[in-house]
């Protein structure tokens, strides 16, 4: 017993207390901040980490806005098809607003985050048709459609439930 002791001394405790390492698993600095955010949680498939807020109330999109950068964050950003998943698979509602819209120039969807361009041809998104009595859409929600949940465009006032995400 005394021999195993000081085994255990020698091969683990020792090289923690010398190097000063802990053996405890450490954390990202967006799971430390995610675990410190009332009502946010850290989803992770494969290589994709998000923290994300589903909000329990219905907003406009303007409202929503504000009210995720109330929360320290902004509307959760969907660029790759893990990300969409990510959410897809976790989604509390049928729609929910995300951060993206054409409110700058019309026909150019842009995300919140970094203002990058969402393009056309991303399998993720329906451009939108419109008639030429209604040139009103300008956000974008997560919708399910046909079993599948997409990227469309909506009109800014619909007052829906909203994803908040932070970095």
């Amino acid at each position: 017993m005394i021999l195993f002791k000081i085994v255990l001394m020698f091969f683990i405790i020792m090289p923690v207390y010398l190097t000063g390492q802990s053996t405890k698993r450490k954390i990202s600095v967006l799971e430390a901040k995610c675990k410190r955010t009332p009502g946010f949680e850290l989803l992770k498939e494969l290589n994709v980490k998000k923290c994300i807020y589903w909000s329990k109330t219905n907003k406009s999109f303007e409202n929503a806005e504000i009210d995720c950068k109330g929360k320290g964050g902004f509307l959760v950003t969907l660029r790759t098809k893990e990300e969409h998943m990510l959410i897809a698979l976790n989604a509390k509602n049928f729609a929910s607003y995300v951060g993206c819209d054409e409110r700058e120039k019309k026909g150019t969807f842009v995300w919140h985050d970094d203002m990058s361009v969402i393009q056309d041809n991303d399998y993720l998104f329906n451009p939108p048709v419109f008639d030429k009595d209604e040139q009103t859409l300008c956000c974008v929600l997560i919708a399910l459609e046909e079993f599948d949940f997409r990227i469309l465009p909506n009109v800014c006032t619909l007052v829906i439930p909203y994803v908040c995400e932070i970095k």
